[in-house]
């Protein structure tokens, strides 16, 4: 049988604690755990002789609810149960939501493409693909590369002319200028080419090259070195000592043009672009030539020499790509450019020009 008085004395013992004996309640803890014990017990014996059900030994769960009850009422005393609570949940979600942004962030990181790192520009195949397709724009013909396993570059001619390399862009696909075709690695897309856009220019730059490259004989093959160099945003070509200094950061940035230098820099101005620049295309602002060039002359000077240039036209472009070029001279089939200037002197059978002329 249950012991109701046992019971009722118990839960008359709780009704007075709560009300006269507060400032005692914790000395009382145990006392009251003890009552509460007995009282789960008890309930517990009615809950199994009604049903007829089996149960958990009485003793452990008694134990586990007057634990339960015990620290309910001492939250209860302190009036901050529901606060600790709240806060508890809310700094929880607060930590999950942060982590669930963080790893979203990852995720998202992780599921970038890898860096294109400027391997696209325009020029000319060296050899054959392993397979052409006929892609329609350039677009498709980089898409094309990027579903084939096996393809490492692509080259597009013109439509339904696709050409996919195994090999690396740089060792099958050559830059030339901006009137070459588009070519790029499997993971550079059309997108990412950035045209020339003009950025070339004689202008003087104060910051230190990241890289350079010395004994470079033309202008173009210094914008060329640019274009396969991944780093390299600007190339700056020294004609006197015939280096190729490459820039990374922005041209607008790098380079002042001649119309905005300081006068006592005019000496430091230098042939600059972009990477997309070549000098092939680049036509320098000349003055009137009045008159300044001569047929059996004597030669001027040849700081820099080229057998290639066996031409008047050839070799007036070049000297005038050259700021440091103020006359140019074409005897036997070669052309040679001096930093003295034009002058008439008809002792000999060269033709000689001031910069400003015989240019096409």
């Amino acid at each position: 049988m249950v012991n109701s008085k046992r019971i009722v004395a118990a839960l008359a013992y709780l009704s007075i604690a709560g009300h006269c004996r507060f400032g005692y309640f914790r000395a009382d803890s145990i006392w009251i755990n003890f009552l509460l014990t007995s009282v789960a017990e008890s309930s517990t014996k009615i809950v199994s002789s009604e049903t007829g059900s089996t149960t958990e030994p009485a003793s452990s769960q008694a134990t586990s609810s007057a634990s339960q009850a015990t620290s309910s009422a001492t939250e209860s005393e302190i009036s901050s149960a529901p606060t600790t609570t709240g806060a508890s949940t809310t700094e929880f979600a607060s930590t999950m939501t942060t982590a669930t942004t963080t790893a979203a962030a990852t995720t998202t990181t992780a599921a970038a493409g890898p860096s294109c790192n400027n391997q696209i520009y325009r020029g000319q195949a060296l050899t054959r693909g392993y397979k052409d397709t006929q892609a329609s724009t350039e677009q498709e013909c980089w898409e094309d590369c990027v579903n084939e396993n096996m393809c490492n570059s692509w080259f597009f001619q013109t439509s339904g002319a696709c050409h996919l390399y195994e090999q690396l862009l740089g060792s099958v696909l050559a830059p030339s200028n901006e009137n070459g075709f588009l070519m790029g690695s499997r993971d550079c897309s059309p997108r990412d080419y950035t045209p020339c856009n003009d950025n070339i220019g004689f202008g003087y730059i104060t910051s230190n090259p990241d890289s350079q490259t010395p004994r470079v004989r033309l202008e173009r093959d210094c914008a060329q070195l640019c274009m396969k160099n991944g780093q390299c945003d600007v190339w700056q070509y020294d004609g006197l000592t015939q280096t190729c200094n490459m820039f990374s950061g922005s041209f607008s940035d790098l380079v002042t043009l001649a119309a905005d230098a300081p006068q006592g820099q005019q000496g430091q101005l230098r042939l600059a672009g972009s990477r997309s620049c070549s000098s092939d295309l680049f036509k320098p602002q000349l003055g009137p030539c009045n008159g300044e060039i001569a047929w059996n002359n004597s030669p001027l000077g040849n700081y820099r020499s080229f057998a290639e240039y066996n031409t008047i036209a050839l070799c007036a472009r070049a000297c005038s790509i050259d700021p440091a070029c103020l006359a140019w001279t074409l005897w036997t089939n070669q052309c040679d450019f001096s930093e003295t200037g034009f002058e008439r002197d008809s002792t000999d059978i060269e033709v000689v020009g001031s910069r400003n002329c015989g240019v096409p």
